[in-house]
């Protein structure tokens, strides 16, 4: 495993824990926007809308790591002298 997966993995579980935070902090905001009597229905809508937007930004880290953890295994293989490589 190359050290630039390494630290590549690395940043992008930071991000996508930043972004799973995001989410139920938006997530909690929204439940105690509703809690009071005249509910400020934008400001919930905007909640909800910050939450979507951390979620998709949560999906798309895991679908680039997928990637990158893909690319460093064909590269392992390739590299690999004991791998067979279909030949």
């Amino acid at each position: 495993m190359s050290a630039q997966f390494v630290r590549t993995y690395y940043a992008q579980a930071h991000e996508i824990t930043d972004a799973i935070t995001a989410v139920v902090i938006n997530a909690q905001a929204g439940l105690q926007l509703l809690r009071v009597q005249s509910p400020d229905l934008e400001k919930v809508r905007q909640a909800l809308n910050s939450i979507a937007n951390d979620g998709k930004r949560a999906g798309d880290i895991v679908v680039r790591t997928r990637a990158l953890m893909k690319k460093v295994a064909a590269a392992d293989r390739a590299a690999d002298p004991c791998t067979d490589n279909g030949q």
